[in-house]
C-alpha cells in the first residue's frame, strides 16, 4: 500500500511540477509543497470521536517529532488540542499506552531536495506536516534552516510560549521520593513508570492532578504526595511548587506531565513538560 502511495504521490508532483514551479523563499532559504490526497485509513478515530476533526503529524528528517489531534464542538470556531511531544518521554509514554500504534501516519518517500534541485545542509531541514482528516491526508513538505533550539531538539520556548515548571529542584524532589520508598519493605510487582497530567493555573497552584498512565501503587502514591499532597504542611506549601505556563500576554492556566521512574537500585528520575504546545485544558 505504501509502495502504491508513493509511486502516487511521485507521478503527481512531475504531473503537476510546472505548474507548481519553484516556490522558494530566499530570504528565509525555504521551499515548500503542498499535496492532498484521498484516505480513510483513520477513520475509525473520527468514528469514535465525532469531536475530533484532525489528527497532526510532523516528522523532522523522517523522525517523528510531534503529535496533535485537535478537536472541535459543534457550531464552535473553537479549537482544542491534544499534544504530545515526541522528544519528551512522559509524553511518548502515554502516546503509546493510549493509541498503541493505532493512528497510522503515511510516510511518502519523496525527495523535494532532488525535485527541486536545492540542498540545504543544516539539521532539520527536511520537515513534513501530515494532516489527517476524516477522508483525506494532507503532506506539506518543506526545507528550511530551523533555529539552535530547534536544532538542539531542546528548546526554551515555541512560538507560543514557555510551559509551566516546577519551581523547586527535581533532584531534591527525586531523593524525597527514594527517601520514602526505600522504607517500604519491597517495590516488587509494581510499575516502575507513571506520568501525571496536572492543571497549574496563573498562581502557580495545581489545582488538578490525576495518574494518566501506570497503575496506581506505593511508587505512584509516594510521586503524587511530593508533587501535590494535601497533607503538605502549609509552611512547606510556601513559595509556590510551580510556575505557570507564559506566552506573550502573560501566565496562563496550563496542563503539564510529570514522568517518573523507579530505576533498579532505588535511584528515581523525574521530568516534567518540555514544550508548551498547546494551552487547551484537560482537567
Amino acid at each position: 500500500m505504501r509502495k502504491k502511495i508513493s509511486l502516487l504521490l511521485i507521478i503527481f508532483l512531475f504531473s503537476i511540477c510546472s505548474s507548481v514551479g519553484q516556490s522558494v523563499d530566499q530570504s528565509k532559504n525555504m521551499t515548500s509543497i503542498r499535496i492532498s490526497i484521498a484516505n480513510t485509513s483513520n477513520n475509525p478515530h473520527f468514528s469514535k470521536q465525532e469531536k475530533l476533526k484532525e489528527i497532526w503529524g510532523v516528522f523532522r528528517n523522517d523522525k517523528l517529532h510531534e503529535v496533535r489531534l485537535r478537536y472541535q464542538e459543534l457550531d464552535s470556531e473553537a479549537w482544542n488540542s491534544e499534544y504530545y511531544d515526541m522528544n519528551f518521554e512522559g509524553d511518548l509514554y502515554v502516546f503509546k499506552n493510549k493509541y498503541k500504534n493505532s493512528i497510522r501516519f503515511l510516510e511518502p518517500k519523496i525527495d523535494i531536495q532532488q525535485i527541486y534541485g536545492k540542498k540545504i545542509e543544516c539539521p532539520n531541514s527536511k520537515q513534513l506536516k501530515t494532516i489527517i482528516r476524516k477522508d483525506s491526508v494532507i503532506f506539506n513538505f518543506k526545507l528550511e534552516c530551523l533555529g539552535n533550539d530547534i536544532q538542539r531538539d531542546i528548546p526554551v520556548r515555541t512560538d507560543l510560549g514557555v510551559p509551566a515548571k516546577y519551581a523547586g529542584d527535581l533532584k531534591k524532589l527525586c531523593s524525597a521520593i527514594e527517601k520514602q520508598i526505600a522504607e517500604i519493605s519491597s517495590v516488587a510487582n509494581i510499575d516502575s513508570i507513571v506520568v501525571f497530567r496536572g492543571v497549574v493555573d496563573v498562581s502557580g497552584d495545581m489545582s488538578s492532578l490525576i495518574l494518566e498512565a501506570g497503575e496506581q501503587s506505593v511508587f505512584s502514591d509516594a510521586v503524587r504526595y511530593a508533587l501535590n499532597s494535601p497533607q503538605r504542611p502549609k509552611k512547606l506549601r510556601e513559595p509556590k511548587l510551580w510556575v505557570p505556563a507564559r506566552i506573550e500576554r502573560g501566565p496562563v492556566k496550563s496542563n503539564i506531565r510529570i514522568y517518573a521512574r523507579l530505576n533498579k537500585g532505588g535511584s528515581v528520575t523525574v521530568s516534567t513538560t518540555r514544550l508548551l504546545g498547546t494551552i487547551s485544558v484537560w482537567e
